[in-house]
């Protein structure tokens, strides 16, 4: 063969493959511009709220419902959290505190949110946090906004291993960029910020959350459940020690079925996932989960209700940055312990408002019990949270 044939040969070799990339890629594309086309329309749908999030924790932290009318609004949220974890990943704690709002806004379609969070842990440190947002609401009815600053309900609804339930009473704010709308949460989230003589590395969440749902039959809806995450962690130092610096995804992906009747009810499978693609992190470079749940509301009053739910967890070599940690396959500084991990949730919610407005007195009362399936070991948790709000 020819020095011509062989080139003849390989330049058309290469553009096979490339072609054969296109082909994949264009595919790919198509189907994520499906999903996302899908979440957008169905967004629009409004489904029944079953957040795991404390309602009195929610009515402090989701300051979207203040009547923009009302130029001040101040809100005193007392909480305690008692987990019972012997785990080698997490062990109990108690956190007992209070945090106050004090939030001044101006405006409607265009407003501008000023105020101050005062968070102090029984025991345990203070911390005084700026409120400073500017809000644009968009959309023929106003039901989605911008938002740049002080970020709306942090946690953002994500699932437990995603997101660690002790979060929401120790660290309560969180800065960046929002989009928002029904059932549709979009932010980008500034960790920590860097400086010349900073000790550390930059970094930065970026996130999605969406639940839309279709009534297929009166009453009866159902929908896809999409949360992703990117971690970021880096920026240039000039004296920081060495650190693990990269990317990181974690997220879920799965549907949820809803009935709506004197029983509201909700079954929800996700399978979750984790990727650190360089492994800059761990020696872990993707790692998976399955979560099924099923979680019932029953209103007692107009004025109070009990939710209760089970779930169960299943996953092999998952991590995920903010979960909770007994979810998590190893410390990510450790090495790993158990290939697999298996935990069955039960959870029981007592709600109340305290007022004849819900917007102004909330308290929640929860108890929740997890069983390591290879330990058969229970561990219980404990929360009350009392929200006030003027």
């Amino acid at each position: 063969m020819t020095l011509q044939e062989k080139t003849t040969l390989f330049l058309t070799s290469i553009e096979g493959i490339l072609k054969k990339q296109r082909r994949l890629y264009l595919r790919s594309m198509r189907r994520l511009s499906l999903c996302f086309t899908l979440c957008l329309l169905g967004s629009m749908v409004q489904g029944q709220d079953f957040s795991n999030k404390p309602l009195a924790v929610a009515y402090m932290q989701d300051v979207r419902g203040i009547d923009s009318a009302q130029s001040w609004s101040l809100s005193v949220l007392p909480f305690l959290r008692n987990t019972e974890f012997f785990h080698y990943q997490q062990r109990g704690r108690t956190t007992m505190g209070a945090m106050s709002r004090l939030l001044w806004q101006q405006g409607d379609a265009l407003r501008m949110e000023v105020g101050l969070l005062v968070h102090h842990v029984f025991g345990g440190d203070s911390h005084v946090l700026p409120h400073l947002a500017a809000v644009q609401q968009i959309g023929e009815k106003g039901d989605w906004s911008w938002r740049f600053g002080t970020l709306n309900n942090p946690g953002h609804g994500l699932v437990e291993p995603l997101y660690n339930p002790d979060l929401w009473l120790r660290r309560p704010a969180e800065y960046g960029l929002q989009l928002q709308g029904n059932n549709m949460d979009l932010w980008w989230s500034w960790d920590r910020a860097i400086e010349k003589e900073s000790p550390f590395k930059e970094a930065f969440t970026m996130g999605m959350v969406t639940n839309p749902s279709f009534e297929v039959i009166p009453n009866v809806a159902v929908g896809p459940s999409v949360q992703i995450q990117f971690h970021h962690v880096g920026g240039q130092i000039d004296n920081a020690p060495p650190q693990p610096t990269g990317n990181r995804f974690d997220g879920a992906i799965g549907l949820h079925l809803m009935h709506e009747g004197s029983v509201h009810s909700r079954i929800e499978w996700l399978q979750l996932f984790y990727a650190d693609p360089d492994q800059r992190f761990s020696q872990v470079s993707q790692g998976k989960g399955q979560w099924l749940s099923l979680s019932q509301k029953k209103p007692l009053n107009a004025g109070s209700h009990l939710r209760w739910g089970l779930a169960h967890w299943q996953g092999q070599k998952f991590l995920s940055v903010n979960g909770q940690g007994i979810y998590q396959y190893m410390d990510l500084i450790s090495l790993p312990v158990m290939p697999e991990n298996q935990w069955l949730k039960c959870s029981f919610r007592w709600e109340k408002a305290l007022t004849d407005d819900a917007m102004h007195g909330q308290l929640s009362f929860g108890v929740d019990q997890y069983l390591d399936l290879f330990s058969k070991q229970w561990s219980p948790v404990m929360s009350l949270a009392y929200g006030l709000s003027l």
